[in-house]
């Protein structure tokens, strides 16, 4: 008696061992690409996320608020949120107002979702969200009274997205 495997025993064991490792691999690549899909996505949501929280307590604190349709310096697109709110240095008070919206600068591709903290202060903004010139982004602002409706949507890098949110101001308007 025989010990040990025929050929045809070998080639039909690695025959199937490569189609296994095959299975693995490309199971790994899908589960790759998935997880890189879901970590895009996590990231400009939470960006979004982000940028509603500044603009939620900024909005709630605010002493007053106003949307400005097609302002033209510094080059914002479509219309921006402004809130002013009382600065106390020493025991002087004065009012500083702020403003959301997107801003694209000249000779720029690239569009983002910005929060400016002293529009009397040129070039001064935070980047919340940027995209580039072949994606979307679109804000649509809409008060109503002591509140305002922010929805926000696009697309970037592939992904979708829309978010709305309604924000209430805690002072009421003098």
């Amino acid at each position: 008696m025989k010990k040990g495997f025929s050929l045809v025993e070998l080639l039909v064991s690695l025959v199937v061992a490569s189609i296994l490792i095959l299975m693995v691999g490309v199971l790994s690549s899908i589960g790759n690409k998935e997880y890189s899909k879901v970590m895009n996505t996590e990231s400009i949501y939470n960006d979004i996320s982000y940028g509603f929280k500044l603009m939620e307590n900024q909005v709630r604190s605010s002493t007053s608020m106003t949307i400005q349709t097609n302002p033209t310096n510094p080059p914002w697109e479509s219309s921006r949120l402004l809130v002013k709110h009382k600065k106390i240095v020493g025991a002087v008070a004065t009012f500083v107002q702020g403003a959301f919206g997107l801003y694209q600068a000249s000779g720029s591709t690239t569009k983002a979702l910005v929060y400016v903290p002293d529009t009397s202060i040129p070039n001064t903004f935070e980047t919340i969200l940027s995209i580039s010139s072949t994606e979307t982004l679109n804000l649509t602002l809409t008060p109503n009274g002591n509140s305002v409706t922010v929805k926000l949507d696009g697309v970037k890098n592939n992904i979708p997205f829309a978010i709305a949110n309604v924000i209430l101001r805690r002072t009421p308007s003098p």
